[in-house]
């Protein structure tokens, strides 16, 4: 068991959660499954030894998230857990400083489904069965991450197993398996011509391959976990963060490292390319974002702001803005060229795990998803909430847009072990998707928005066919018809 949670068991559950955000987790001496936190969110991953919180007048030494056993120095301004035995909570590492947040009481007749430190048993039954189109099976470990392949007929999966897959997304089955990492394998991208795969794992390694499972590039030199990896868009370069505090660019061809960005007083949790490839933006625990150029190395703006750390950060299209999410409870959007603020976001009431930006009629439209259980939709220009989804039941880890056509989709992922999607402009949910036994950790659509695909702490990727409600699919079908006949 953790220290200081209470679980309690229903019939029929397989997994309890004691608080609203805390899955069970890992820890030394508890016999729960680990439980990830996805890709660009700032929290421990599944089965990594998380009993790193020193004593009082215990010298600033660890063993680093990933390295079992491996004392590693605390960096500058990192302060240590103040009780042996208190884990972090959700979304938060070792080392970063914590807040006991007071249980919340619902109001009468109201279920205590919602908000940090609210008691909640999740049961991850399926009583509709399984609604995928397919399951990518043949993990032993929670798949923390997954990506489509640029022209969409494969996808490739990062586990804690230790091991990459790439599948082929017609039949799901595993085309080939990557094994080169000593531990944990963290995150995963498709190279854009789709030839190569960069995984980032726990032993600190940036790993480049070919499809065929033999090793293009061996890329060393981060002192801790590779916590993100991406591929340049326009150039032959990837770009990793790490909890080493720096984050680097290498050249894919040679493995040579071209770049150490080490501005950061923090761990580095989220790398984003600009759409061109001449900027690089880095997120850290220090709650600063910092614009790099990619030529030189050297910093082009600073955005300070925030009040907690920073666990994602994604680029506008076209690069006209930087949104950043962060564990004070807003996203921002910042201009890149200066770094100065363009516009908060707020109204969550917890942590800001993940964003998504979309141009929808010509307006900046901004997605965050929360560890208060739901989905918020901004005008990014302004900071103005223009929608709230609500429906999960539990931290949201994970939001994508769909990118088809007209339509203004949204898909979110979480705790519940749900995958939901929404009407963005009037926060309705048009489907709910179920099928995993676990939390799911990150979601991605297909390039044609045909395909929604999931990963989880269940050792599955799992396949959604999107498709618009029958219903209104008949009432557009008719709309056309009038119009055409008119």
């Amino acid at each position: 068991m953790i220290p200081g949670a209470t679980f309690a068991a229903i019939p029929g559950t397989h997994l309890v959660a004691a608080q609203v955000g805390t899955p069970p987790m890992g820890y030394p001496g508890t016999s729960t499954p680990p439980m990830a936190v996805p890709a660009g969110h700032l929290g421990g991953l599944p089965g990594t030894p998380l009993a790193v919180q020193a004593q009082a007048g215990t010298p600033p030494t660890m063993p680093h998230v990933g390295f079992p056993g491996t004392p590693t120095r605390i960096l500058p301004g990192t302060p240590t857990m103040a009780q042996a035995g208190t884990p972090p909570p959700q979304g938060q590492q070792p080392g970063t400083p914590t807040a006991a947040a007071p249980l919340a009481t619902p109001a009468a007749g109201e279920p205590a489904t919602k908000g940090a430190g609210t008691p909640v048993i999740v049961s991850l039954d399926v009583p509709g069965g399984d609604t995928s189109r397919a399951s990518c099976t043949g993990h032993s470990g929670g798949v923390h991450g997954a990506d489509w392949s640029p022209k969409g007929n494969m996808l490739a999966s990062a586990s804690q197993d230790g091991t990459a897959k790439v599948w082929d997304t017609k039949n799901a089955t595993c085309q080939t398996t990557l094994s080169g990492h000593s531990g944990f394998v963290v995150c995963i991208s498709w190279s854009p011509a789709g030839d190569r795969l960069a995984t980032g794992g726990a032993d600190g390694l940036l790993l480049l391959w070919f499809l065929s499972g033999q090793c293009a590039a061996r890329c060393s030199g981060h002192a801790g976990q590779v916590r993100c990896a991406t591929w340049a868009p326009h150039r032959d370069w990837v770009a990793s963060g790490s909890l080493d505090g720096t984050a680097r660019i290498w050249d894919a061809a040679t493995g040579r490292c071209v770049h150490t960005l080490g501005g950061h007083r923090g761990y580095v949790y989220c790398v984003a390319w600009s759409p061109g490839g001449d900027r690089i933006a880095t997120g850290s625990v220090d709650k600063l974002a910092r614009i790099w150029d990619t030529s030189s190395g050297q910093i082009i703006a600073t955005c300070s702001g925030h009040s907690g750390p920073i666990c994602s950060l994604e680029w506008a299209p076209g690069g006209s803005s930087l949104a950043t999410g962060s564990h004070d409870k807003t996203a921002r959007v910042w201009n890149p060229k200066t770094g100065a603020r363009v516009a908060v976001c707020g109204g969550h009431t917890s942590r800001v795990y993940a964003i998504a930006w979309r141009i929808d009629n010509h307006r900046p439209r901004l997605a965050s998803a929360s560890h208060d259980g739901t989905v918020r939709v901004f005008d990014a220009g302004v900071g103005v909430c223009m929608a709230k989804c609500v429906g999960h039941n539990g931290a949201v880890f994970c939001v994508a847009w769909s990118d088809g056509g007209s339509r203004s989709w949204l898909a979110s992922g979480g705790q519940d072990g749900t995958v939901r999607v929404w009407d963005a402009t009037s926060g309705r949910c048009i489907a709910v998707h179920s099928g995993h036994r676990a939390p799911v950790l990150s979601l991605q659509f297909s390039a044609a928005a045909k395909q929604l695909l999931s990963c989880s702490d269940d050792s599955t990727v799992k396949l959604w066919d999107v498709e618009e409600p029958r219903g209104q699919r008949s009432a557009k079908d008719a709309k056309r018809r009038k119009i055409k006949g008119s």
